[in-house]
């Protein structure tokens, strides 16, 4: 129970996990939720979690969207997607149009990566979970225009026979440098 963080090396940020003591939905507060998250469920969310931000950072390879799939249910209209970059609200549905529109836009800027600033937090409740963290998502400037984007990232995860899968991603685009 209670608060603890730990160091996600691969992506570079402090993960800070909540447990269920002194939470609104916590044992014992007649809220009726199955309390079956673990820690194990924190390190599998962990690991997905840097697999995303690995997704984002492929260095100088082709991007094909394959690598982020697994993290996503995969069924049609599993997932709700709400991301803005350059001031257009994109909502998404299903991974195929999750592949749709990043791949081609993304697939130019081959010097992309993303580098989580700060602490990511994540909270489990019974089968459902968030991780919401911040990032800054950039080109190498020798092979691209050097954009520069800073977003506010929340993923929800819904617990999916033995693992966890993303069902809603909200990414919201501060500053583009």
């Amino acid at each position: 129970t209670g608060t603890r963080s730990s160091w996600l090396p691969a992506a570079g940020f402090a993960f800070a996990a909540f447990g269920h003591s002194g939470c609104a939905a916590s044992p014992g507060r007649g809220h009726g939720l199955a309390q079956r998250s673990t820690g194990s469920d924190l390190v599998a969310i962990e690991a997905s979690v840097r697999e995303w931000v690995d997704g984002w950072s492929p260095g100088p390879g082709a991007r094909t969207g394959d690598e982020l799939e697994p993290l996503y249910a995969s069924s049609p209209n599993a997932i709700r997607v709400f991301d803005n970059v350059g001031g257009d609200v994109v909502e998404l549905r299903s991974f195929d149009e999750y592949r749709a529109e990043w791949t081609p836009m993304m697939a130019p800027r081959r010097g992309w990566a993303i580098e989580p600033v700060g602490p990511a937090e994540t909270r489990v409740v019974g089968d459902l979970a968030y991780t919401a963290f911040v990032f800054d998502g950039g080109e190498d400037p020798i092979h691209a225009d050097g954009l520069r984007i800073r977003q506010y990232a929340t993923l929800v995860w819904e617990r999916r026979g033995s693992g966890w899968r993303i069902v809603h991603e909200h990414l919201t685009a501060d500053t583009v440098r």
